[in-house]
């Protein structure tokens, strides 16, 4: 069944008055790798949603969809998806860890394991590539995937042990948070706390997408799962509560306020670059009870941290989101990691490197020619000294430009990202329930496995 804009829009209608907000509609997946409880969501270019699964993609404009309200299988121009997230619900037996994180010189990463090199090129491993031979041209920052400390929450799989708070705004109209697909979702002013046992040192990183005006709060340490009114004549009738940070963010800055029953501290704002030119970011909370400091990095850069002269306030363990209803609001990619005390990687960039850059977890920077590599360790020459240095002992090594051998690459269509949070452009092939096929300008043809990605982002056709 060949379907058009009008009929894609009224289908939509149709399959979206059948459900009750986004986690109503399920269906039975027939890949051996998607769980019964499972389903995919795409999203047209005209905003519509559908829920169900994806068949097949064959360039250059078959997207076949199935629907569990139709009796045919549905298809669709390309040029009518805008992007595809597949289910969370899936067999985690597929999902492998790597040892390394591979930037590439275009900003595409792959999870990988470093297996060795020679003067051409770096053999890696990935568990959803195989064994590929990556030319170090190709290469921009390599980094170890275990840098960030001990998982504690990865992803927020349902709002059970969450509590909905109520919150008390005369005039305006609230609502609660919604949960779907890994995905927590507000859309009226609403707020949501737990108890999350929160590390003295933590790291939590989590992407936040919003549509109309940004204003979100996300209290941190705190032991009371209530919004706290913080003008002065509410917070003393407020019921008695630990001190806590609030950290909040607008349409160009970040805020924190330090929160205690007897008063309200207000540190300076902090601009982050870009941000009012987007709807997504990126964010990573670097807290450190023991300094006294709460760290920020948005979209991979770095933000001036506070510092608590004080001392660290934050008495709970817990977080809170309030989401203030100034549009609608959604967060994913949730988690939570014992922090190292390392932020970012110092702004590393490899571009104006004419050297080399190797940087240790304790600060240290070398500068020189990176002349070996292998699983657990890496060579690293300056002058006539080489050395061995131990994965576990560096947080990234940028490489200086090679010069780039000259080839045709394929323009890429999709951007791909995968489910450890890495990314690809590729040029898409075809997509079935057992292999994705692809092109890519570094990697050349690519077979992957369809559980490796979590989303695809159809790119416009380029000019």
């Amino acid at each position: 069944m060949n379907i058009g804009r009008k009929q894609a829009r009224f289908l939509s209608y149709f399959c979206q008055r059948l459900s009750v907000g986004l986690g109503a509609l399920l269906c039975v997946c027939q890949a051996d790798w998607r769980q019964e409880t499972g389903r995919e969501i795409v999203r047209l270019a005209n905003g519509d949603i559908l829920f169900g699964n994806l068949v097949s993609i064959k360039q250059p404009d078959q997207f076949i969809w199935r629907h569990p309200d139709a009796k045919k299988e549905i298809q669709f121009e390309l040029t009518q998806i805008k992007d595809l997230r597949f289910s969370d619900v899936f067999d985690e037996t597929f999902l492998k860890d790597s040892s390394h994180e591979i930037m590439l010189v275009n900003g595409d990463v792959i999870q990988a394991t470093v297996l060795n090199a020679t003067p051409e090129h770096v053999t890696i491993q990935s568990w959803y590539l195989g064994s590929l031979n990556l030319p170090w041209e190709a290469i921009s920052i390599l980094r170890p995937t275990d840098r960030s400390g001990r998982s504690l929450w990865d992803g927020i799989a349902n709002l059970e042990g969450w509590t909905k708070g109520k919150i008390d705004a005369p005039g305006y109209e609230t609502g609660e948070w919604t949960h779907n697909a890994g995905a927590i979702y507000a859309t009226k002013m609403a707020s949501l706390a737990r108890n999350l046992d929160l590390p003295n040192e933590a790291r939590i990183e989590m992407d936040i997408h919003w549509r109309g005006s940004l204003y979100l709060a996300i209290a941190l340490f705190t032991d009371h799962w209530e919004p706290i009114k913080l003008a002065d004549q509410h917070r003393q009738t407020e019921p008695d509560f630990g001190g806590f940070y609030s950290l909040y963010f607008t349409r160009s800055t970040a805020g924190l306020r330090s929160v205690t029953k007897p008063k309200v501290k207000n540190f300076p704002y902090r601009g982050i670059p870009g941000l009012a030119q987007t709807n997504v970011a990126h964010i990573e909370i670097l807290a450190s009870k023991k300094k006294g400091e709460l760290g920020l990095v948005v979209n991979g850069k770095p933000i001036q941290p506070w510092r608590d002269n004080e001392g660290f306030i934050g008495e709970g363990r817990g977080m809170r989101f309030v989401h203030q209803g100034q549009g609608a609001i959604k967060i994913t990619n949730f988690k939570i990691r014992e922090w190292d005390g390392t932020v970012g990687d110092d702004n590393i960039e490899s571009n104006n490197l004419d050297q080399d850059l190797l940087v240790t977890r304790d600060g240290s920077r070398y500068q020189g020619f990176l002349s070996g590599l292998t699983e657990n360790q890496l060579l690293f020459k300056q002058g006539e000294i080489e050395a061995p240095h131990k994965w576990r002992d560096v947080k990234a090594v940028a490489l200086a430009p090679r010069a780039r051998s000259p080839r045709q690459a394929p323009l890429p269509d999709i951007r791909l990202e995968d489910r450890h949070g890495g990314y690809l452009n590729l040029k898409l092939h075809s997509w079935s329930p057992t292999s994705l096929e692809a092109s890519h300008e570094n990697l050349g043809s690519l077979t992957l496995h369809p559980a490796a990605v979590k989303e695809i982002q159809f790119l416009p056709p380029s000019k």
